[in-house]
């Protein structure tokens, strides 16, 4: 743990609020009565470090049902936001990983996430990458959601591809042609990114995905993503998931295979 105190130093923050972040890590999300409980320390000491922590990227308010909650932003994204001047907290990531709970299959009671930030897109897409290798993720990513993705998540894009090729997960998608030939313009380390995951792509007419939003199913989840406006929703419900499942399988069957490996791999060379 004084490992993991001495990388959140490096960020600015002290030693007694590392034990609240590393509480809210365990935790993972907490109203302040619940995080009272878990560290014992006094409530109003609790805003100011929870205040602090957005200002730094690190925690972010959820909306939950009628109340707010907080919540930890994904060790991953810990070293993303502090990666460019600690390098501490890289060796510091096991030790986490190992305080953060991931994605079960066990079935949660019904829950809607709301997000309204970038960080809170993040977090959206960062549930994905807790799936394991060789699981399977269904994608539909509207008109608008490709070029959003460039132009919102930058850097970001990059290396959550990245990351989800070395996670070894399965995807299948749905695309128009529109986003087809979005990718087309894209930079080549975009393009490099995306080739050579594990992915089986499903294009359709234009006019049939002339929508905003990305939705993703996997496991007893779906998220909905409608980037251009950062905002995010993350659905803990077995039906909500089985529903868009089934939407997904109806539009697949009716659109055309493209190889997408064989096609980026194509653009590349031309650049």
């Amino acid at each position: 743990m004084k490992q993991v105190e001495k990388a959140l130093a490096g960020i600015g923050v002290s030693v007694r609020e590392s034990n609240i972040f590393i509480a809210l890590l365990q935790l993972q999300r907490a109203n302040i009565s619940a995080l009272g409980r878990k560290t014992g320390v006094p409530r109003t000491t609790l805003y100011t470090a929870l205040e602090k922590f957005l200002m730094k990227g690190i925690a972010q308010k959820v909306r939950v049902g009628n109340h707010t909650e907080w919540e930890a932003v994904s060790p991953e994204e810990l070293y993303r936001v502090a990666k460019h001047n600690l390098q501490d907290l890289k060796e510091s990531l096991p030790e986490l990983e190992k305080l953060y709970g991931f994605v079960s299959d066990e079935v949660k009671p019904a829950e809607i996430l709301i997000y309204k930030s970038k960080e809170g897109l993040k977090k959206a897409y960062e549930t994905i990458l807790n799936l394991k290798r060789f699981d399977r993720v269904y994608t539909i990513e509207g008109n608008k959601s490709v070029s959003a993705k460039f132009k919102q998540l930058d850097s970001y894009s990059v290396d959550w591809q990245e990351a989800f090729k070395k996670k070894g997960i399965i995807l299948e998608g749905i695309i128009s042609e529109q986003s087809l030939n979005i990718v087309k313009k894209a930079p080549q380390e975009v393009l490099q990114s995306h080739i050579d995951r594990k992915v089986i792509i499903t294009v359709l007419p234009s006019e049939v995905m002339d929508f905003d939003a990305d939705i993703m199913i996997f496991k007893n989840t779906a998220v909905i993503t409608v980037v251009e406006r950062n905002l995010s929703f993350i659905i803990h419900n077995r039906e909500i998931a089985n529903t868009l499942k089934h939407l997904f399988v109806a539009l697949q069957s009716v659109g055309r295979r493209v190889d997408m490996n064989a096609y980026l791999k194509n653009l590349s060379s031309k650049q």
